[in-house]
């Protein structure tokens, strides 16, 4: 593809998926997949004269076990999710029930998901280093109408 910035170049694997991506400059963005499978274990890029690498993990039903962000050897972030479980026989797979940022530095950050009984996000609550909870509302046709946030920068508990 060619536009003003200059050509982007692709490169595909066996099954038709990305393995490179060239950018104009000659940066190039690097794609590996899980053996036998079209899920991505790892996404390299440039940043400056080195590399960030992300690498995922999954669960045994492909969902999102775990991120990490490397640059060279040194973890920038790490990202964790656990899910709800699954009712036995349902055809589909749990919702997403937390994540655990873990940040290099910049202190360690849970969000906490729940959910209403239509499988709608009801309400997310985040934990350190900025407490902050958003709570949102649908109409009948389970369109979002409203979102609260409530921020508690202070680390304050109110009782009623």
């Amino acid at each position: 593809m060619t536009d003003a910035a200059g050509t982007v170049g692709y490169a595909y694997n066996a099954v038709n998926l990305p393995t490179t991506i060239t950018e104009p400059g000659g940066h190039v963005i690097r794609y590996v997949y899980k053996p036998d499978s079209d899920e991505i274990h790892e996404v390299s890029f440039p940043t400056g004269t080195t590399r960030v690498t992300q690498t995922m993990e999954y669960l045994g039903d492909g969902e999102i076990k775990e991120i990490t962000a490397k640059r060279g050897t040194a973890t920038l972030s790490k990202v964790a999710y656990t899910y709800t479980p699954t009712p036995k026989g349902a055809d589909t797979t749990g919702s997403l029930r937390r994540t655990r940022v873990l940040n290099n530095g910049n202190g360690n950050e849970t969000t906490t998901y729940g959910y209403d009984d239509a499988g709608r996000l009801e309400r997310a609550t985040t934990g350190q280093p900025g407490q902050s909870s958003h709570f949102y509302e649908y109409d009948r046709s389970g369109n979002r109408t409203r979102q609260l946030v409530v921020t508690n920068p202070y680390q304050e508990t109110d009782t009623f």
